[in-house]
């Protein structure tokens, strides 16, 4: 059914083609997010998914049990969280800097 992400008459190579463009858009975002040197760039780029919902899209394909999209999806939240520290470094002036906030 539709909770476990089959779609009915969808076969198993299907399923897997699908997951498996998944992957690679996932890694894609991944490989755009994280290739900026700057942190003011990464949080741009992110913060431009992140308010596509990107985060609700990420929570329902993990639930999907696919191992290489769960570590995408894994890689994409700890780069998040590495930005994150590098920001509660900074400086108030520093944070302002940043895009969005």
């Amino acid at each position: 059914g539709r909770q476990s992400g089959h779609h009915p008459a969808e076969s198993m190579p299907d399923r897997a083609a699908r997951m498996g463009l998944i992957c690679d858009v996932l890694v894609l975002v991944n490989a755009l997010i994280g290739s900026p040197q700057e942190l003011r760039q990464r949080v741009g780029l992110r913060g431009e998914f992140l308010r596509l919902q990107f985060l609700s899209v990420l929570s329902y394909l993990h639930r999907q049990n696919h191992a290489d999209i769960a570590r995408q999806v894994e890689v994409f939240e700890t780069e998040l969280q590495s930005d994150n520290g590098e920001i509660a470094l900074l400086s108030d002036e520093g944070k302002s800097a940043l895009p969005g906030r």
